[in-house]
């Protein structure tokens, strides 16, 4: 079909007067499979003639009889001699990432394997796949896509409720989605989400256990938590207390400490909060689905723990402002090496000096993690 050949131009960063013409044939095509990238581009395109349009091509194909329906069909049809053959995750890391691996056996006894990446804060963000390819290859590229990640095994239904909400986030953001994960995109057709979310889930299988301050604590430091933080780039509260601590190079760690309590609120804001506690819900889901019910009850407990819950994100904050100045530092380090001119230009005159940094870090080292 012409609009199988045309709609991915749809999902992809190009000129006005391609996507126009795009959105032109596929609304005369007659296509079901038209549907979904004109619907797209009504709530993702910010140019009005775009969008006119698309509703007018909607309109066209509706009257012509197209429907999802049956451009799920399609779909269904070309993929129906495969079946789920691997499906496994890593946990959301601090920056909000998490890696989705989706492998199929065909009838002929060859392998379609599918990877991507997808942030809690943007939507689908990385894409790549394989064709036609043998068990042994897929086992090798598993293990080599997940080297030192955690590797974690989850229903199908799991990995398509996870696409389902990325994609949401594409849309709300105006992002485009990869062209790969255009082109990957129909091997997750036959699959179902989830029937229900995950705090639904969290609430059926988990049990309250009791937990210690000293649990929680240690909780803190699981490796699947202890390398979650915040981003000073994504929390501006964050990165204007870091500017402060900064600033005054005679703050002790006690006025580090009342700095970070005067402004905790700032930095967990409803939305900031929402973005931890769904995190919690994905690792309790992940865990209870590899038989690690002890810690994934404990996890829920400690989210539905207020005051442990509190205790949880003083960690992470304190967490969150260390390794921010690590990360600066070592920015600042990677632009004093660069070889490229420009690069040596942008570190004489940034603001940010190596040793002061230094400093802070040790005042932080000294105060947070030896005291």
């Amino acid at each position: 079909e012409l609009a199988n050949i045309v709609y991915p131009i749809v999902y992809s960063d190009f000129s006005s007067s391609i996507i126009s013409e795009a959105v032109s044939i596929l609304g005369s095509s007659k296509s079901s499979l038209a549907i979904a990238p004109l619907e797209y581009l009504i709530e993702t395109s910010e140019d009005s003639k775009v969008i006119n349009a698309a509703k007018s091509g909607l309109k066209k194909l509706k009257l012509a009889g197209a429907s999802k329906e049956k451009a799920d069909e399609y779909f269904k049809n070309i993929i129906k001699d495969s079946e789920i053959a691997h499906c496994s995750v890593t946990i959301p890391d601090g920056s909000g990432s998490q890696a989705l691996l989706t492998a199929k056996k065909h009838l002929s006894g060859t392998y379609s394997l599918a990877a991507v990446v997808i942030s809690d804060l943007t939507g689908i963000i990385d894409c790549f796949g394989f064709f036609n390819i043998s068990q042994n290859e897929v086992m090798r590229i598993i293990e080599k896509f997940y080297h030192s990640e955690g590797r974690y095994t989850v229903p199908k239904e799991y990995i398509k409720y996870r696409l389902k909400r990325a994609e949401k986030l594409n849309i709300q953001n105006k992002i485009h989605y990869p062209y790969e994960y255009i082109c990957w995109a129909p091997m997750f057709y036959d699959i179902e989400p989830l029937g229900s979310g995950l705090q639904e889930f969290a609430a059926e299988n988990c049990t309250l256990n009791e937990l210690s301050a000293a649990e929680a604590v240690n909780l803190a430091s699981k490796e699947y938590t202890l390398r979650w933080f915040i981003t000073p780039s994504e929390n501006k509260a964050l990165k204007e207390v870091m500017e402060k601590i900064y600033a005054a190079e005679n703050m002790n760690i006690l006025e580090i400490n009342q700095l970070l309590k005067n402004n905790f609120d700032d930095i967990f804001t409803a939305e900031e909060e929402n973005i931890w506690i769904d995190k919690f819900y994905n690792l309790i889901y992940i865990l209870k689905n590899n038989k690690k019910n002890k810690e994934a009850d404990d996890f829920y407990a400690l989210l539905k723990d207020e005051k442990l819950f509190v205790l949880f994100k003083q960690i992470l904050l304190q967490r969150s402002v260390f390794s921010g100045f690590n990360a600066l530092r070592e920015n600042i380090k990677d632009l004093k090496n660069a070889a490229d001119i420009f690069r040596k230009k942008n570190a004489e005159e940034s603001r940010y000096d190596i040793n002061k940094l230094d400093a802070v870090i040790e005042k932080l080292k000294r105060g947070w993690l030896e005291g």
